[in-house]
């Protein structure tokens, strides 16, 4: 599955941490630095619409923790990062 992030904040996103799974194994996945208005594509091997967890570090300290996708059908998705 293709995840597409995008920071629409003003603030440089100094890591996004994913951690998916099932029933036979669990990954952890680190994106470093996203810029305020990039876009960055991540590869899942994850079945779409078990939905994933996030958590986006902020340059300023501001950290958020959240489920994404979960129901989301398709191989080709989108995560809009806002504050």
């Amino acid at each position: 599955m293709r995840v597409e992030f995008v920071n629409t904040t003003d603030v440089m996103l100094n890591s996004l941490q994913l951690d998916f799974g099932n029933a036979q194994g669990q990954t952890s996945l680190l994106s470093l630095r996203l810029a305020p208005g990039e876009r960055r594509t991540l590869l899942l091997n994850h079945e779409p619409g078990a939905g994933f967890n996030v958590v986006a570090r902020y340059a300023d300290g501001v950290e958020q923790d959240f489920c994404a996708n979960r129901g989301e059908q398709g191989q080709q998705q989108e995560v809009i990062l806002r504050r």
